[in-house]
Protein backbone atom coordinates (compact mmCIF):
# COMPACT_ATOMS: atom_id res chain seq x y z
CA UNK A 1 0.00 0.00 0.00
CA UNK A 2 1.40 3.53 -0.91
CA UNK A 3 2.46 6.07 1.46
CA UNK A 4 -0.33 8.33 -0.39
CA UNK A 5 -3.07 6.08 0.28
CA UNK A 6 -2.54 5.41 3.82
CA UNK A 7 -1.80 9.14 4.63
CA UNK A 8 -5.89 9.73 2.74
CA UNK A 9 -7.22 6.60 5.35
CA UNK A 10 -5.40 8.52 8.38
CA UNK A 11 -6.54 12.02 7.31
CA UNK A 12 -10.34 10.28 7.13
CA UNK A 13 -10.15 8.80 10.43
CA UNK A 14 -8.65 11.75 12.19
CA UNK A 15 -11.74 13.96 10.96
CA UNK A 16 -14.27 11.13 11.63
CA UNK A 17 -13.30 11.64 15.48
CA UNK A 18 -13.18 15.33 15.99
CA UNK A 19 -15.99 15.29 18.33
CA UNK A 20 -14.21 12.38 20.40
CA UNK A 21 -11.11 14.12 20.77
CA UNK A 22 -12.67 17.54 22.33
CA UNK A 23 -14.17 15.03 24.78
CA UNK A 24 -10.55 13.75 25.51
CA UNK A 25 -9.32 17.43 26.30
CA UNK A 26 -11.51 17.88 29.42
CA UNK A 27 -10.49 14.07 30.18
CA UNK A 28 -7.08 14.93 30.08
CA UNK A 29 -7.19 18.57 32.08
CA UNK A 30 -9.49 16.78 34.71
CA UNK A 31 -8.83 13.12 35.17
CA UNK A 32 -5.39 12.56 33.91
CA UNK A 33 -3.42 16.04 32.98
CA UNK A 34 -0.06 14.02 32.18
CA UNK A 35 -1.07 11.04 30.08
CA UNK A 36 -2.15 13.30 27.35
CA UNK A 37 -0.14 15.10 24.84
CA UNK A 38 1.48 18.15 27.08
CA UNK A 39 4.56 18.57 25.02
CA UNK A 40 3.38 20.30 21.53
CA UNK A 41 6.21 20.57 18.67
CA UNK A 42 9.04 22.78 18.68
CA UNK A 43 8.42 23.08 22.81
CA UNK A 44 10.70 22.09 25.73
CA UNK A 45 9.37 20.88 29.11
CA UNK A 46 10.80 24.21 30.54
CA UNK A 47 8.37 26.57 28.39
CA UNK A 48 5.36 24.34 28.74
CA UNK A 49 2.52 26.75 29.71
CA UNK A 50 1.73 25.17 33.02
CA UNK A 51 -1.39 27.06 33.97
CA UNK A 52 -3.60 25.43 31.04
CA UNK A 53 -3.45 22.18 33.65
CA UNK A 54 -5.30 24.47 36.49
CA UNK A 55 -6.50 21.79 38.78
CA UNK A 56 -7.65 22.24 42.02
CA UNK A 57 -8.67 18.90 42.92
CA UNK A 58 -7.55 15.53 42.62
CA UNK A 59 -10.59 13.41 43.53
CA UNK A 60 -11.10 12.33 39.84
CA UNK A 61 -7.12 11.92 39.34
CA UNK A 62 -7.10 9.45 42.63
CA UNK A 63 -10.46 7.53 41.20
CA UNK A 64 -8.98 6.66 37.66
CA UNK A 65 -5.40 5.78 39.36
CA UNK A 66 -7.31 3.61 41.64
CA UNK A 67 -9.66 1.89 39.41
CA UNK A 68 -6.98 1.17 36.97
CA UNK A 69 -5.19 -0.54 39.91
CA UNK A 70 -8.37 -2.31 40.85
CA UNK A 71 -8.38 -3.53 36.91
CA UNK A 72 -4.86 -4.79 36.86
CA UNK A 73 -4.72 -6.69 40.66
CA UNK A 74 -8.33 -8.29 39.54
CA UNK A 75 -7.38 -9.29 36.25
CA UNK A 76 -4.13 -9.61 35.20
CA UNK A 77 -2.13 -9.72 38.80
CA UNK A 78 1.72 -10.35 38.09
CA UNK A 79 1.59 -12.32 41.69
CA UNK A 80 -0.23 -15.39 40.10
CA UNK A 81 -1.02 -17.35 36.76
CA UNK A 82 -4.28 -15.24 35.04
CA UNK A 83 -5.09 -17.49 32.70
CA UNK A 84 -5.08 -21.23 31.12
CA UNK A 85 -5.74 -22.75 28.45
CA UNK A 86 -8.73 -25.73 27.30
CA UNK A 87 -9.57 -27.36 24.47
CA UNK A 88 -12.74 -26.51 22.80
CA UNK A 89 -13.25 -30.68 22.05
CA UNK A 90 -14.50 -32.17 25.36
CA UNK A 91 -13.17 -35.24 24.94
CA UNK A 92 -9.82 -34.03 23.97
CA UNK A 93 -10.07 -31.59 27.12
CA UNK A 94 -10.48 -34.85 29.21
CA UNK A 95 -7.46 -36.69 27.67
CA UNK A 96 -4.40 -36.49 29.86
CA UNK A 97 -1.83 -36.27 27.39
CA UNK A 98 -3.11 -33.61 25.72
CA UNK A 99 -3.95 -31.87 29.02
CA UNK A 100 -0.34 -32.45 29.45
CA UNK A 101 0.65 -30.39 26.51
CA UNK A 102 -1.22 -27.71 26.87
CA UNK A 103 -0.17 -26.84 31.06
CA UNK A 104 3.19 -27.07 29.90
CA UNK A 105 2.45 -24.50 27.05
CA UNK A 106 0.33 -22.28 29.55
CA UNK A 107 3.96 -22.06 31.67
CA UNK A 108 5.86 -21.75 28.63
CA UNK A 109 3.61 -18.72 27.95
CA UNK A 110 3.16 -17.33 31.35
CA UNK A 111 6.54 -17.14 31.84
CA UNK A 112 7.52 -14.96 29.16
CA UNK A 113 5.08 -12.58 29.40
CA UNK A 114 6.48 -11.90 33.19
CA UNK A 115 10.09 -11.96 31.70
CA UNK A 116 8.77 -8.95 29.28
CA UNK A 117 7.35 -5.42 30.23
CA UNK A 118 3.85 -6.66 29.52
CA UNK A 119 3.05 -5.39 33.45
CA UNK A 120 4.30 -1.84 33.10
CA UNK A 121 2.56 -1.31 29.89
CA UNK A 122 -0.33 -3.02 30.99
CA UNK A 123 -0.91 -0.50 34.22
CA UNK A 124 -0.45 2.39 31.58
CA UNK A 125 -3.14 0.75 29.02
CA UNK A 126 -5.61 0.17 31.75
CA UNK A 127 -5.32 3.73 33.18
CA UNK A 128 -6.31 5.03 29.67
CA UNK A 129 -8.92 2.23 29.76
CA UNK A 130 -10.51 4.05 33.13
CA UNK A 131 -10.04 7.66 31.84
CA UNK A 132 -10.35 7.82 28.30
CA UNK A 133 -12.07 4.83 28.21
CA UNK A 134 -10.17 3.49 24.82
CA UNK A 135 -7.40 2.39 25.39
CA UNK A 136 -4.19 0.68 22.55
CA UNK A 137 -1.67 -1.82 22.63
CA UNK A 138 0.85 -3.32 20.50
CA UNK A 139 2.56 -6.82 20.79
CA UNK A 140 5.68 -7.29 19.14
CA UNK A 141 8.59 -10.07 19.39
CA UNK A 142 12.59 -9.57 19.42
CA UNK A 143 14.11 -12.50 17.63
CA UNK A 144 17.43 -11.47 18.90
CA UNK A 145 16.77 -11.27 22.15
CA UNK A 146 13.85 -13.81 22.38
CA UNK A 147 11.40 -11.32 24.47
CA UNK A 148 7.93 -10.17 23.87
CA UNK A 149 7.72 -6.58 23.67
CA UNK A 150 4.28 -4.69 24.85
CA UNK A 151 3.61 -1.24 24.04
CA UNK A 152 0.79 1.09 25.38
CA UNK A 153 -0.06 3.47 22.98
CA UNK A 154 -1.48 6.97 24.40
CA UNK A 155 -4.74 6.89 22.53
CA UNK A 156 -4.20 10.56 20.98
CA UNK A 157 -1.81 9.55 18.93
CA UNK A 158 -3.97 6.76 17.58
CA UNK A 159 -6.08 5.62 14.81
CA UNK A 160 -7.71 2.69 13.98
CA UNK A 161 -10.74 0.95 11.89
CA UNK A 162 -12.44 -2.10 12.97
CA UNK A 163 -13.85 -5.41 10.58
CA UNK A 164 -16.65 -6.80 10.91
CA UNK A 165 -16.48 -8.62 13.50
CA UNK A 166 -14.63 -5.81 15.29
CA UNK A 167 -11.25 -6.62 15.63
CA UNK A 168 -8.84 -3.94 14.38
CA UNK A 169 -7.94 -4.19 10.36
CA UNK A 170 -5.63 -0.92 10.05
CA UNK A 171 -3.72 1.09 12.57
CA UNK A 172 -2.09 4.35 12.24
CA UNK A 173 0.27 6.13 15.04
CA UNK A 174 1.44 9.23 14.91
CA UNK A 175 4.63 10.63 16.44
CA UNK A 176 7.19 13.49 16.52
CA UNK A 177 11.02 12.07 16.33
CA UNK A 178 13.75 14.00 16.36
CA UNK A 179 15.95 13.25 13.58
CA UNK A 180 18.76 11.50 15.50
CA UNK A 181 16.49 8.90 16.71
CA UNK A 182 15.27 7.84 13.00
CA UNK A 183 18.66 7.94 12.26
CA UNK A 184 19.55 5.31 15.00
CA UNK A 185 16.50 3.34 14.32
CA UNK A 186 16.66 3.20 10.27
CA UNK A 187 20.28 4.13 9.60
CA UNK A 188 21.15 7.25 7.24
CA UNK A 189 20.69 5.08 4.48
CA UNK A 190 17.39 4.36 5.58
CA UNK A 191 16.19 8.31 5.16
CA UNK A 192 14.03 10.03 2.49
CA UNK A 193 16.65 12.26 0.35
CA UNK A 194 14.81 15.39 2.40
CA UNK A 195 15.96 14.06 5.66
CA UNK A 196 19.74 12.82 5.09
CA UNK A 197 21.08 16.28 4.40
CA UNK A 198 19.44 16.71 7.58
CA UNK A 199 20.98 13.95 9.44
CA UNK A 200 24.54 15.51 8.68
CA UNK A 201 24.16 18.89 10.18
CA UNK A 202 24.28 18.51 14.06
CA UNK A 203 22.69 21.68 14.96
CA UNK A 204 19.30 19.87 13.58
CA UNK A 205 19.70 16.64 15.09
CA UNK A 206 16.86 17.36 17.40
CA UNK A 207 14.38 18.60 14.83
CA UNK A 208 11.37 17.11 15.18
CA UNK A 209 9.88 14.98 12.06
CA UNK A 210 6.25 13.95 12.12
CA UNK A 211 6.23 10.39 11.41
CA UNK A 212 3.47 8.04 10.90
CA UNK A 213 3.48 4.31 11.60
CA UNK A 214 0.98 2.29 9.57
CA UNK A 215 -0.24 -1.50 9.61
CA UNK A 216 -2.10 -2.79 7.39
CA UNK A 217 -3.86 -5.47 5.64
CA UNK A 218 -2.28 -8.07 2.31
CA UNK A 219 -5.18 -9.42 0.73
CA UNK A 220 -3.12 -11.20 -1.52
CA UNK A 221 -1.22 -12.94 1.45
CA UNK A 222 -4.48 -13.94 3.33
CA UNK A 223 -4.29 -17.56 2.86
CA UNK A 224 -0.53 -17.75 4.33
CA UNK A 225 0.32 -20.15 6.34
CA UNK A 226 1.11 -18.41 9.87
CA UNK A 227 2.23 -21.88 11.90
CA UNK A 228 5.49 -21.36 10.09
CA UNK A 229 8.28 -18.63 9.46
CA UNK A 230 7.53 -16.80 6.33
CA UNK A 231 9.40 -13.71 4.86
CA UNK A 232 8.44 -10.21 5.74
CA UNK A 233 6.78 -8.93 2.19
CA UNK A 234 4.96 -12.81 2.36
CA UNK A 235 2.84 -12.03 6.23
CA UNK A 236 -0.61 -11.36 5.83
CA UNK A 237 0.02 -8.18 7.82
CA UNK A 238 1.89 -4.85 6.23
CA UNK A 239 3.91 -2.34 8.11
CA UNK A 240 5.31 1.48 6.80
CA UNK A 241 6.99 3.73 8.68
CA UNK A 242 6.24 7.29 6.63
CA UNK A 243 6.79 11.03 7.06
CA UNK A 244 3.16 12.75 7.91
CA UNK A 245 3.81 15.68 5.45
CA UNK A 246 6.02 14.75 2.39
CA UNK A 247 4.53 10.79 2.66
CA UNK A 248 8.52 9.62 2.35
CA UNK A 249 8.68 6.11 3.57
CA UNK A 250 11.27 5.35 6.07
CA UNK A 251 13.17 2.24 6.00
CA UNK A 252 11.89 -1.02 4.22
CA UNK A 253 7.98 -1.71 4.44
CA UNK A 254 7.99 -4.75 6.92
CA UNK A 255 5.21 -7.52 7.59
CA UNK A 256 3.15 -9.19 10.79
CA UNK A 257 1.89 -12.69 10.74
CA UNK A 258 -1.42 -11.27 12.55
CA UNK A 259 -2.60 -7.91 13.80
CA UNK A 260 -0.56 -7.11 16.73
CA UNK A 261 -2.29 -3.96 17.93
CA UNK A 262 -5.66 -4.18 20.40
CA UNK A 263 -7.91 -1.37 21.24
CA UNK A 264 -10.15 -2.32 24.20
CA UNK A 265 -13.13 0.05 25.35
CA UNK A 266 -14.72 0.17 28.47
CA UNK A 267 -18.39 0.47 27.16
CA UNK A 268 -19.31 0.99 23.56
CA UNK A 269 -22.11 2.88 22.19
CA UNK A 270 -23.88 2.21 18.39
CA UNK A 271 -22.30 3.74 15.83
CA UNK A 272 -18.98 4.78 17.47
CA UNK A 273 -15.72 3.17 17.87
CA UNK A 274 -14.82 4.71 20.98
CA UNK A 275 -15.33 3.78 24.31
CA UNK A 276 -17.46 6.09 27.38
CA UNK A 277 -17.23 5.02 30.81
CA UNK A 278 -17.27 6.79 34.23
CA UNK A 279 -15.27 9.45 32.46
CA UNK A 280 -18.07 10.88 30.95
CA UNK A 281 -20.51 10.27 33.28
CA UNK A 282 -19.01 12.15 36.21
CA UNK A 283 -17.45 15.23 34.40
CA UNK A 284 -20.22 17.68 35.16
CA UNK A 285 -19.97 16.55 39.12
CA UNK A 286 -15.63 16.78 38.53
CA UNK A 287 -15.81 20.17 36.57
CA UNK A 288 -18.62 21.40 39.49
CA UNK A 289 -15.98 20.52 42.05
CA UNK A 290 -12.97 22.31 40.48
CA UNK A 291 -14.75 25.16 40.51
CA UNK A 292 -16.23 24.96 44.10
CA UNK A 293 -12.47 24.32 44.88
CA UNK A 294 -11.27 27.43 43.40
CA UNK A 295 -13.85 29.44 44.58
CA UNK A 296 -13.17 27.88 48.25
CA UNK A 297 -9.07 28.78 47.71
CA UNK A 298 -10.00 32.64 47.11
CA UNK A 299 -12.09 32.71 49.87
CA UNK A 300 -9.99 31.05 52.26
CA UNK A 301 -7.17 33.80 50.93
CA UNK A 302 -9.46 36.90 51.87
CA UNK A 303 -10.04 35.02 55.38
CA UNK A 304 -6.02 34.28 55.83
CA UNK A 305 -5.09 37.44 54.56
CA UNK A 306 -7.68 39.76 54.79
CA UNK A 307 -8.26 43.72 53.01
CA UNK A 308 -8.73 46.60 54.82
CA UNK A 309 -10.95 49.41 54.84
CA UNK A 310 -10.17 53.02 56.13
CA UNK A 311 -11.62 56.89 56.19
CA UNK A 312 -10.22 59.09 53.64
CA UNK A 313 -7.01 60.61 54.87
CA UNK A 314 -7.46 58.56 57.67
CA UNK A 315 -3.87 56.60 57.26
CA UNK A 316 -0.75 58.70 57.68
CA UNK A 317 1.78 57.53 55.01
CA UNK A 318 1.92 53.46 53.40
CA UNK A 319 -0.27 50.96 54.81
CA UNK A 320 2.47 48.20 56.05
CA UNK A 321 1.00 44.85 56.08
CA UNK A 322 4.25 42.99 56.77
CA UNK A 323 5.18 41.35 60.01
CA UNK A 324 5.90 43.77 63.00
CA UNK A 325 4.74 46.74 60.31
CA UNK A 326 3.74 49.91 61.61
CA UNK A 327 1.09 52.10 60.15
CA UNK A 328 0.59 55.74 61.13
CA UNK A 329 -3.54 56.67 61.58
CA UNK A 330 -5.46 59.99 62.48
CA UNK A 331 -7.41 57.54 64.50
CA UNK A 332 -7.29 53.71 65.69
CA UNK A 333 -11.20 53.42 64.51
CA UNK A 334 -10.17 55.11 61.00
CA UNK A 335 -8.70 51.78 59.66
CA UNK A 336 -10.36 48.38 60.17
CA UNK A 337 -9.87 44.69 58.61
CA UNK A 338 -12.83 44.10 56.15
CA UNK A 339 -14.23 40.79 57.06
CA UNK A 340 -15.47 38.23 54.18
CA UNK A 341 -18.27 36.15 56.09
CA UNK A 342 -17.53 33.19 54.10
CA UNK A 343 -19.64 30.21 54.79
CA UNK A 344 -17.05 27.87 54.81
CA UNK A 345 -19.40 24.96 56.55
CA UNK A 346 -21.94 24.93 53.64
CA UNK A 347 -19.05 24.99 50.58
CA UNK A 348 -17.52 21.72 52.73
CA UNK A 349 -20.46 20.12 52.71
CA UNK A 350 -20.84 20.26 49.13
CA UNK A 351 -17.07 19.62 48.25
CA UNK A 352 -17.80 16.29 50.02
CA UNK A 353 -21.06 15.38 48.46
CA UNK A 354 -19.48 16.19 44.92
CA UNK A 355 -16.31 13.92 46.32
CA UNK A 356 -18.57 11.12 47.33
CA UNK A 357 -20.55 11.19 43.91
CA UNK A 358 -17.41 10.93 42.15
CA UNK A 359 -15.85 8.26 43.35
CA UNK A 360 -19.05 6.36 43.49
CA UNK A 361 -18.67 6.62 39.81
CA UNK A 362 -15.25 5.47 39.33
CA UNK A 363 -16.04 2.31 42.14
CA UNK A 364 -13.76 3.49 44.33
CA UNK A 365 -16.01 3.13 47.69
CA UNK A 366 -16.86 -0.33 46.68
CA UNK A 367 -13.24 -1.28 45.59
CA UNK A 368 -11.55 -0.10 48.47
CA UNK A 369 -11.52 -2.26 51.76
CA UNK A 370 -13.52 -0.60 54.47
CA UNK A 371 -11.12 -0.13 57.80
CA UNK A 372 -12.93 -2.32 60.32
CA UNK A 373 -10.99 -4.12 62.90
CA UNK A 374 -13.99 -6.35 64.13
CA UNK A 375 -14.25 -8.16 60.51
CA UNK A 376 -13.34 -11.79 60.62
CA UNK A 377 -11.15 -13.48 57.53
CA UNK A 378 -14.50 -14.53 55.83
CA UNK A 379 -16.12 -11.30 56.06
CA UNK A 380 -12.89 -10.09 54.06
CA UNK A 381 -13.08 -12.36 51.60
CA UNK A 382 -16.27 -12.02 51.13
CA UNK A 383 -16.15 -8.38 50.64
CA UNK A 384 -13.22 -8.47 48.67
CA UNK A 385 -15.35 -10.94 46.21
CA UNK A 386 -18.32 -8.04 46.40
CA UNK A 387 -16.55 -5.78 45.35
CA UNK A 388 -14.61 -7.52 42.34
CA UNK A 389 -18.12 -8.53 40.97
CA UNK A 390 -18.49 -4.97 40.57
CA UNK A 391 -16.29 -4.95 37.06
CA UNK A 392 -18.33 -8.00 35.99
CA UNK A 393 -19.95 -6.02 32.70
CA UNK A 394 -16.56 -4.63 31.72
CA UNK A 395 -14.75 -8.23 32.09
CA UNK A 396 -16.47 -9.80 28.53
CA UNK A 397 -15.60 -6.70 26.83
CA UNK A 398 -11.52 -6.78 28.12
CA UNK A 399 -11.39 -10.20 27.14
CA UNK A 400 -12.74 -9.79 23.75
CA UNK A 401 -11.22 -6.61 22.88
CA UNK A 402 -7.75 -7.21 24.54
CA UNK A 403 -6.70 -10.41 26.68
CA UNK A 404 -8.21 -12.79 24.13
CA UNK A 405 -5.57 -11.52 21.27
CA UNK A 406 -3.06 -11.48 23.82
CA UNK A 407 -2.84 -14.42 24.42
CA UNK A 408 -3.46 -15.93 20.99
CA UNK A 409 -0.70 -13.84 19.74
CA UNK A 410 1.67 -14.63 22.05
CA UNK A 411 0.94 -18.27 21.82
CA UNK A 412 1.35 -18.08 18.10
CA UNK A 413 4.36 -16.36 18.43
CA UNK A 414 6.11 -18.82 20.67
CA UNK A 415 4.76 -21.69 18.72
CA UNK A 416 6.59 -20.17 15.25
CA UNK A 417 9.77 -19.67 17.27
CA UNK A 418 9.85 -23.34 17.98
CA UNK A 419 9.48 -22.46 22.12
CA UNK A 420 6.54 -24.53 22.69
CA UNK A 421 6.33 -28.02 23.02
CA UNK A 422 5.94 -30.46 20.28
CA UNK A 423 2.02 -31.02 20.68
CA UNK A 424 1.22 -34.77 20.14
CA UNK A 425 -0.30 -37.07 18.20
CA UNK A 426 -3.67 -36.83 19.98
CA UNK A 427 -3.61 -33.19 19.31
CA UNK A 428 -2.75 -33.43 16.23
CA UNK A 429 -5.57 -35.81 15.15
CA UNK A 430 -8.43 -33.81 16.54
CA UNK A 431 -7.45 -30.44 15.17
CA UNK A 432 -9.62 -28.55 18.09
CA UNK A 433 -9.71 -25.21 18.70
CA UNK A 434 -8.29 -23.69 21.90
CA UNK A 435 -10.27 -21.89 24.70
CA UNK A 436 -8.67 -18.87 27.53
CA UNK A 437 -9.84 -19.13 30.76
CA UNK A 438 -9.17 -16.52 33.30
CA UNK A 439 -7.79 -17.07 37.01
CA UNK A 440 -7.53 -13.91 38.06
CA UNK A 441 -9.79 -12.57 41.11
CA UNK A 442 -11.98 -10.99 39.51
CA UNK A 443 -12.99 -14.01 36.79
CA UNK A 444 -12.53 -16.35 40.17
CA UNK A 445 -15.23 -14.34 42.11
CA UNK A 446 -17.29 -14.55 39.26
CA UNK A 447 -17.33 -18.74 39.34
CA UNK A 448 -17.61 -18.86 42.80
CA UNK A 449 -20.90 -18.30 42.32
CA UNK A 450 -21.31 -21.52 40.44
CA UNK A 451 -19.57 -23.42 43.08
CA UNK A 452 -21.69 -22.04 45.99
CA UNK A 453 -24.66 -22.68 44.03
CA UNK A 454 -23.51 -26.47 43.05
CA UNK A 455 -22.80 -27.06 47.07
CA UNK A 456 -25.53 -25.05 48.72
CA UNK A 457 -28.05 -27.66 46.11
CA UNK A 458 -25.55 -30.82 47.78
CA UNK A 459 -26.22 -29.47 51.20
CA UNK A 460 -29.70 -29.07 50.99
CA UNK A 461 -30.42 -32.69 49.71
CA UNK A 462 -28.47 -33.82 52.88
CA UNK A 463 -30.93 -33.48 55.39
CA UNK A 464 -33.72 -35.70 52.79
CA UNK A 465 -31.54 -38.26 52.75
CA UNK A 466 -32.25 -40.24 55.66
CA UNK A 467 -35.97 -40.49 54.62
CA UNK A 468 -35.21 -41.00 51.45
CA UNK A 469 -30.91 -42.76 50.80
CA UNK A 470 -31.95 -43.19 47.00
CA UNK A 471 -32.29 -39.51 46.27
CA UNK A 472 -28.45 -39.77 46.10
CA UNK A 473 -28.46 -41.60 42.83
CA UNK A 474 -29.94 -38.37 41.39
CA UNK A 475 -26.37 -36.87 42.13
CA UNK A 476 -23.73 -38.09 39.24
CA UNK A 477 -20.77 -37.30 41.97
CA UNK A 478 -17.49 -38.01 39.53
CA UNK A 479 -19.30 -35.02 37.35
CA UNK A 480 -19.81 -32.80 40.22
CA UNK A 481 -16.24 -33.29 41.67
CA UNK A 482 -14.84 -32.43 37.84
CA UNK A 483 -17.00 -29.48 37.71
CA UNK A 484 -15.77 -28.16 41.05
CA UNK A 485 -12.23 -28.61 40.56
CA UNK A 486 -12.56 -26.93 36.84
CA UNK A 487 -14.33 -23.78 38.51
CA UNK A 488 -11.42 -23.54 41.56
CA UNK A 489 -8.86 -23.65 39.45
CA UNK A 490 -7.21 -26.90 40.34
CA UNK A 491 -4.37 -28.07 38.30
CA UNK A 492 -4.90 -31.20 36.15
CA UNK A 493 -1.98 -33.38 37.22
CA UNK A 494 -3.53 -34.13 40.48
CA UNK A 495 -6.95 -34.78 38.85
CA UNK A 496 -6.71 -38.27 37.59
CA UNK A 497 -8.66 -39.29 33.96
CA UNK A 498 -11.75 -41.21 33.72
CA UNK A 499 -9.33 -44.08 32.26
CA UNK A 500 -7.19 -43.36 35.77
CA UNK A 501 -10.49 -43.29 37.43
CA UNK A 502 -11.77 -46.41 35.88
CA UNK A 503 -8.69 -48.46 36.20
CA UNK A 504 -8.41 -48.02 40.33
CA UNK A 505 -11.81 -48.89 40.91
CA UNK A 506 -11.55 -51.73 38.77
CA UNK A 507 -8.62 -52.97 40.66
CA UNK A 508 -10.03 -52.05 44.10
CA UNK A 509 -13.64 -54.20 43.30
CA UNK A 510 -10.70 -56.96 42.49
CA UNK A 511 -9.14 -56.80 45.74
CA UNK A 512 -12.17 -56.69 46.92
CA UNK A 513 -13.65 -59.66 45.48
CA UNK A 514 -10.08 -61.27 46.44
CA UNK A 515 -10.55 -60.43 49.93
CA UNK A 516 -14.51 -61.86 49.37
CA UNK A 517 -12.88 -64.97 48.27
CA UNK A 518 -10.41 -65.50 50.79
CA UNK A 519 -12.94 -64.52 53.90
CA UNK A 520 -15.70 -66.88 52.21
CA UNK A 521 -12.92 -69.96 52.23
CA UNK A 522 -12.05 -69.16 55.55
CA UNK A 523 -15.46 -69.17 56.59
CA UNK A 524 -16.04 -72.36 55.11
CA UNK A 525 -13.06 -74.16 56.33
CA UNK A 526 -14.17 -73.00 60.14
CA UNK A 527 -17.54 -74.46 59.24
CA UNK A 528 -16.18 -78.13 58.01
CA UNK A 529 -13.90 -77.73 61.02
CA UNK A 530 -16.96 -77.10 63.53
CA UNK A 531 -18.52 -80.20 61.76
CA UNK A 532 -15.77 -82.50 61.96
CA UNK A 533 -15.36 -81.64 66.11
CA UNK A 534 -19.71 -82.70 66.32
CA UNK A 535 -18.83 -85.87 64.75
CA UNK A 536 -16.00 -86.97 66.36
CA UNK A 537 -18.07 -85.45 69.59
CA UNK A 538 -21.65 -87.47 68.31
CA UNK A 539 -19.55 -91.34 68.10
CA UNK A 540 -18.91 -92.08 71.84
CA UNK A 541 -22.57 -91.09 72.51
CA UNK A 542 -23.73 -93.41 69.35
Amino acid sequence: MECRELKKRYESLKTNRASVEEIWNEIERYIVPFRGKMFERDVSENTVEWSKYRLYDSTAVQAAHTLAASMQGSLVSPATKWFYLTFSDDDLDKDNEAKEWLEECEETMYSKIQESNFNMEMAETLLDLSSFHTAAMVEEYDEQNGQLIFNAIPIKETFFELDHHGRVSFFVRIMEWPIARLVEKFGKDGLPESLKNKADNPSLANDRIEVAFAIYKRPENADADISKPLAPEARPMGFKYFTLGTQEQIGEEGGYFEMPAFVPRWEKASGSDYGYGPSQIAMPDIKMLNTLVEMITRAAEKVIDPPTMGKSRGVLGDLDMGPGGHTTVRDVNDIKVLESGARFDVSQLQKEGLQQSIRRTFRVDELEMKESPAMTATEVQVRYELMQRLLGPTLGRLQNDLLDPIIQTTFNILFRNGLLPEPPQVVLEAAAEMNVEYLGPLSRAQKMDQVAVVEGWVASIAPLVEVKPEILDIIDFDALARETADMRGVPTVIVRSESQVKKVRQEREEEQARIAAIEEARAEGEAMEAVGKGEQAMGPVQ
